[in-house]
């Protein structure tokens, strides 16, 4: 997919994977859109990216996911802005099995009403398109302790490849990204600290630490790659491989 000047939509942009797959795409000279429920995030975030790549090619909106209204509108905004929309990114997360409704909320449903919202915009651009869906390694294996985060995860993965089974792959490619966690702006830190990090410490144990940028890095890869319409990739310390790749017998990272 030639992604040169193209417009992308990612949700939790704010920060960590989200800002980091927005700064890839600006370096090729596309357009980015900051979806973020913190406006104080997701505002410096724009700002900075404006600072470093020229006004105008980042534009901060605040959405919650959780809510079609706010889908709508950030759609709405940036058709009104860019005049189109090549790419979504359907980063966004959430990890607590306390409140479980909200992790299936914001996991699963907002990556399905997202992409619903955003497919028939998608179809009738003249360019590829492409979604990106950002799954986890708990999406392809179990996660004990977290069995409700692992259910949404595992539902990202099972979504993402019936939708790219139903799309025309010469225009438009769904992907779906399945990374261990990643050490970003103090994530880790900010989990050990936290009441959750008791029922995560033998996933982070088991699952490895990333850094950010190797993720950003298979990101912009597979975006590029051809014959991949519908890839799960597996990110790991020690592994990036194609999941069920039946598929994709012509497709390199």
């Amino acid at each position: 997919m030639n992604i040169r000047g193209a417009v992308a939509l990612i949700t939790g942009a704010g920060r960590g994977f989200g800002r980091a797959f927005a700064e890839r795409l600006l370096e090729k000279n596309c357009k980015v859109v900051i979806c973020e429920i913190d406006s104080t995030t997701g505002s410096k975030t724009a700002n900075e990216l404006n600072n470093l790549y020229g006004d105008g090619s980042a534009m901060f909106i605040r959405c919650d996911v959780t809510k079609s209204a706010d889908i709508d509108n950030a759609l709405k905004k940036t058709l009104e802005t860019y005049k189109k929309l090549n790419i979504l990114v359907n980063n966004a997360g959430y990890l607590t099995e306390t409140n479980w409704m909200k992790t299936l909320d914001v996991n699963l449903k907002a990556v399905i009403n997202f992409s619903k919202k955003a497919l028939p915009i998608l179809k009738q651009q003249d360019e590829q398109t492409a979604i990106v869906n950002i799954s986890s390694a708990g999406g392809l294996f179990p996660m004990s302790e977290n069995p409700v985060y692992s259910a949404s995860k595992y539902g990202v993965v099972g979504y993402s490849r019936s939708i790219a089974d139903s799309i025309d792959s010469d225009k438009m490619k769904v992907l779906c990204l399945c990374p261990s966690f990643a050490d970003s702006e103090g994530f880790l830190k900010e989990l050990k600290a936290s009441e959750n990090y008791k029922t995560i410490k033998k996933d982070v144990e088991s699952l490895g630490v990333l850094k950010v940028s190797t993720v950003a890095d298979v990101f912009l890869k597979a975006l590029e790659a051809q014959n991949n319409n519908g890839a799960v990739i597996y990110i790991n310390p020690f592994e990036i491989s194609y999941k069920f790749p039946h598929k994709l017998k012509n497709s390199k990272l």
